[in-house]
Parts: structure tokens; C-alpha cells; sequence
């Protein structure tokens, strides 16, 4: 296990532990709303301003205190009624905002018969005045009162806007959804019809329900979180890029220096007379000669790269195509290849229908991809417009050191052409240097 964990550490880019990282930051942040307890904030022993209040209708209950201070009330139904009207209310002066939060927390220590009790919230629209409390939106639930006498937590999604309150008002139903924005009382009555009798209540506790952190902000966070990634990793991209440039401008620079380096020493393009008439490029004695004089300057071990380029059916060109296809051949090839090589790699044309091509400083698997990118080329050569010729070229390949004589390198490249038996338009490695 530490094993991988080296690996890894070693293996991933700082860009890449960015990412890690602030996905696994997305992941816990993701799941801290949903794990997190919920805080709860006292109503009864913070700084809140609060009036209790208790109310009875006056022909069929009685209501009156215990204990003030405590909020310890009892109500007294004295007869059968269809509606009674008994019980308690906190009045909240500010009123709160209570849109983020989850619930409250109450603990009502109840002796009573009654089956229900009524749980509300009165919240205050904006165009609703004070004096105009009665207007104010009638939040309930109905609490049974066998959880009543021990603590217990109401979602404010429990709450539902009260019937009477929606007829009076003529609101639709499909409108009649609670709101906590302005919560301006807590009250506790009885539900109807209430049993006759004494009904002894007491608040003993009052809290509302908030999350540490609420998933919206959680998500906005987490967003942030990945902009401000994203715009770092995008910076500092600008910024590889740049420095990437000049990175690269300085090798341009450099390898310029090293080839000028390089003709300046190696032996200057042979005379007129020793190139190739038809094509420009050096011909077969200009090419020896050029090669004893350039190795007088190259060293015994310097590594040549010797590519033998040979026209597919360059015979069969005249026969089919006319007298002067060959020579339009010859010259199109010519092109091509003088128009792909590096300003150290010399060209000629050794004899009908071949050319070689010499790359000093160049190891196999460059040659190699050299010569496949010159037979792709060639191949998109086409010759007479009316009945188009496809040109096709047969590449071999030899590895050789600067001490092999020419020739030798050139017969074993031959020798693997022949053995290949090449049928056209391909490319064959014909092998390393010698020892």
C-alpha cells in the first residue's frame, strides 16, 4: 500500500493533485449539510423580546396563569361546544426570518385528555400592518398529544396554512403553502371539539433548528471552489505556453546556430558539372566526391543515415505513358524529396529511376520516419491531367558509420531490397550499422 502511494505521489503532476484534491474537498462538502447536527437557538433564554399572552372564548372556557414567568398556563373547557378557542401565544418583536432554518424544538409538559394540540405560526406579510395581526398568515400543525411531555423536533414542512384562514382570505389552495419569512408569534391552543375539563400546559422549552451549513451555500461554495481551480489551472496553462515558446524559440535559435555550425564546416555544394542535369540535384560523381571530402571533416564513428529511393515501374512509365513521362517523373520526384529534407541531408540522383539520399547525425527510427514520410508524398504525386499517373517509390533504409566505405553500405541495402522482393510503395529497414 505505501508502495502505490509513493508511486502515485510520484507519478501525478501538481495539476493533477489540484484536481484530486478539490474533488475530494467537492465530495466531503457535498455530504457535511446532510452529516452535520443542526443548531438550535433558544427563543426563551436569548435576547429576544418576547410578550406571553393566553386567550379563552369568554362564553365557553376559562384560561388563566400558573407561573408567568415559566409560561405555565391551564385552561378550563366547561362545556360541550363544537369550536373552542384556549391557549397560549409568544409575540416576537422584531419578527424573524426563518427561511433557512429547519424546524423548531419544543418540550410542552401537558396534563390533559385532549387528543390534539395545535402548534401555529403567525407570519406577517410585508403588506400587512401590526394592527392588522389578525391578517397575518395562520402556520399550523396538528401535535398529538401522546409525544406531548418530552422534547421533540417539528420540520417547518409539517406546517400547513390553515383552512379557515385560506376561505377567509380567498386564497386557492393550489397557493396555500407556509411561509417563515416573517414569523411574528408562537402560540399552543387546543385543537377542536377539546374534551371538557382542566387542561394544564407548560413551555419548557423553545429553539429554533438551523443547519451549520445550509446545502445552498454548500453549493455555491463548491462552485466557487471550482472556478477559481479552473481559472488558476487556465493561468498557469497561459503561462506554460509561454514559457513553452520561449523555450522553443530558443532551441530554434540554437539549432540554427548549430547548423550554420555545421555548413561551415562541411564541404561547400559540389560544381555546376557535377550536377544532375535534368533534376538539379548532385549527380552520381558529384555525390563521391562530395562524401571523400565530407569524410576529411566527419569523425570515424559519426552514425550516416543512407536512404535509397527507388521509382516504382519507372520502365514500364514510357512504354505506357509516352517518352517524356520519365523525365516529368524524374523531376517531380526530384522536388518532392529536395523540398522535405533538412539543409545537412544532400540528395542525388544515382542512376535511372534511383536516388539516395545521405543524413548525417540520424538515427534509425528518425530515418525510418523520414523515409515513410517522403513515400507518403511521392505517392500524392500525379502526372498528366487527362489520364492521371500515380507515382509510387520503394524506400530502403541502411544504417551506417562514417568508416564503412560508401559503397558497402549501399550494396547491403540493395541486397536487402532484393531479398524483400518489394512490390511498391513501401518502406524496408535494411539494418543498422555495421560493427
Amino acid at each position: 500500500m505505501l508502495g502505490r502511494w509513493t508511486y502515485f505521489r510520484t507519478v501525478l503532476t501538481r495539476h493533477d493533485k489540484c484536481l484530486l484534491g478539490a474533488v475530494l474537498v467537492s465530495l466531503i462538502a457535498l455530504t457535511l449539510p446532510h452529516v452535520l447536527p443542526l443548531r438550535a437557538t433558544s427563543l426563551l433564554q436569548g435576547q429576544v423580546s418576547l410578550r406571553s399572552s393566553i386567550y379563552a372564548d369568554e362564553h365557553t372556557d376559562e384560561v388563566q396563569w400558573l407561573n408567568r414567568e415559566k409560561l405555565h398556563w391551564m385552561c378550563r373547557v366547561q362545556a360541550e361546544y363544537a369550536s373552542k378557542a384556549c391557549g397560549f401565544s409568544l409575540s416576537f418583536d422584531p419578527s424573524f426570518d426563518w427561511r433557512g432554518a429547519y424546524g423548531l424544538r419544543i418540550t410542552l409538559a401537558a396534563q390533559s385528555k385532549n387528543t390534539f394540540f395545535r402548534v401555529y405560526l403567525r407570519n406577517s406579510p410585508p403588506s400587512v400592518a401590526a394592527e392588522q395581526a389578525e391578517d397575518a398568515q395562520y402556520n399550523l400543525m396538528m401535535l398529538p398529544a401522546h409525544e406531548a411531555n418530552h422534547s421533540l423536533e417539528i420540520a417547518f414542512s409539517e406546517f400547513n396554512l390553515a383552512d379557515w384562514w385560506l376561505a377567509s382570505h380567498a386564497v386557492p389552495s393550489r397557493y396555500s403553502t407556509a411561509q417563515f419569512d416573517r414569523v411574528t408569534s408562537f402560540g399552543v391552543d387546543l385543537s377542536s371539539p377539546a374534551v371538557v375539563g382542566d387542561h394544564e400546559l407548560r413551555l419548557s422549552e423553545l429553539a429554533v433548528l438551523r443547519p451549520y451549513i445550509t446545502p445552498k451555500s454548500t453549493y455555491l461554495a463548491v462552485l466557487g471552489l471550482w472556478l477559481v481551480l479552473l481559472l488558476w489551472l487556465s493561468v498557469q496553462w497561459v503561462r506554460l505556453q509561454r514559457t513553452l515558446a520561449r523555450q522553443m524559440q530558443a532551441n530554434l535559435a540554437a539549432m540554427h546556430t548549430a547548423v550554420d555550425e555545421y555548413e561551415a564546416k562541411t564541404p561547400a555544394f559540389c560544381a555546376i558539372p557535377q550536377q544532375d542535369e535534368l533534376t538539379g540535384i548532385y549527380n552520381r560523381p558529384g555525390f563521391i566526391e562530395y562524401w571523400r571530402q565530407a569524410c576529411r571533416v566527419w569523425g570515424d564513428h559519426d552514425q550516416v543515415a543512407l536512404l535509397m529511393v527507388n521509382l516504382d515501374h519507372f520502365a514500364e512509365l514510357a512504354e505506357n505513358w509516352g517518352a517524356d513521362i520519365q523525365e516529368r517523373a524524374l523531376v517531380a520526384v526530384a522536388n518532392s524529396l529536395k523540398s522535405r529534407i533538412r539543409p545537412q541531408d544532400k540528395l542525388a540522383r544515382w542512376q535511372e529511376g534511383q536516388f539516395i539520399l545521405l543524413s548525417p547525425h540520424t538515427q534509425q527510427a528518425e530515418a525510418l520516419l523520414l523515409a515513410e514520410k517522403l513515400r507518403h508524398h511521392i505517392h500524392l504525386i500525379t502526372l498528366d491531367d487527362t489520364q492521371p499517373v500515380v507515382l509510387t517509390v520503394s524506400i530502403g533504409v541502411v544504417l551506417f558509420r562514417t568508416r564503412e566505405p560508401l559503397e558497402r553500405a549501399y550494396a547491403r541495402c540493395q541486397n536487402r531490397l532484393n531479398e524483400e522482393r518489394v512490390l511498391g510503395n513501401r518502406v524496408v529497414d535494411c539494418g543498422g550499422a555495421a560493427a
